[in-house]
């Protein structure tokens, strides 16, 4: 049952971001021409092209760092830090 969801959702998302391209000068107010009309979403494609090929380097160069993606700012301090008895709640 969740993976038909999972499927749904997608299919759900992609629809959405097909139809938001194609009306992309609507969205904006620009002639169906202006460059600007896919200015912003070749933007947002480059930057995740760059944040992939950054992953990619991060896991192959340093992969401690790379596990630690994701997991919070505390995370990775944890160890370093030694408790505060102010901030501890009563």
């Amino acid at each position: 049952m969740a993976n038909g969801m999972l499927e749904l959702a997608t299919l759900a998302l992609a629809a959405i971001l097909a139809i938001t391209v194609r009306e992309f000068d609507t969205l904006l107010g620009v002639a169906p021409q202006s460059p600007l009309r896919w200015l912003f979403p070749t933007a947002y494609v480059a930057a995740a092209l760059v944040g992939t090929v950054w992953a990619l380097i991060l896991r192959a160069a340093k992969p401690e760092i790379y596990q630690a993606v994701g997991l919070g700012a505390e995370s990775a301090t944890a160890s370093l830090r030694s408790p505060d008895a102010i901030r501890q709640p009563a």
